[in-house]
């Protein structure tokens, strides 16, 4: 595992149970082993903390498709990447994120991915999916 990833993680996890009193439901449907695909619901920029502090209590690591602006920010760079996230220009075609993703998912990884694309507005929350 990438050090960066060791630390961010260690960082996130220590502060979003010290912060918050978590019930989660269902971190038994994210497969221990093999590769998996998070689809849940986006409405808040605190959905890929919360996604990830699932993913993590499932024993596994996230690799999310987030969109390439993100990683403008120099030191959300060195995180994003360290932490192997991969990046979406939008927009553009570009089927590198796609192969990224499923290069990931032969290697047994957990990809997460907002199917909105972006963070919605419509509150009709739907099921999330895990495939």
């Amino acid at each position: 595992m990438e050090p960066i990833y060791v630390i961010v993680r260690s960082i996130l996890v220590s502060v979003l149970r010290l912060l918050f009193r978590w019930k989660i439901d269902g971190v038994e449907k994210i497969p221990r082993t093999g590769p998996a695909i998070v689809a849940p619901n986006h409405i808040s920029n605190f959905d890929p903390l919360c996604t990830a502090y699932l993913v993590d209590r499932a024993g596994r690591r996230p690799r999310y498709l987030a969109k390439a602006s993100l990683w403008k920010n120099p030191v959300m760079r060195v995180i994003f990447s360290g932490c192997g996230q991969i990046p979406v220009e939008r927009g553009t075609g570009n089927d590198s994120p796609t192969r990224a993703a499923e290069d990931a998912l032969r290697k047994g990884e957990v990809v997460v991915v907002y199917p909105e694309g972006t963070i919605t507005t419509n509150l009709d929350l739907t099921t999330g999916v895990i495939v």
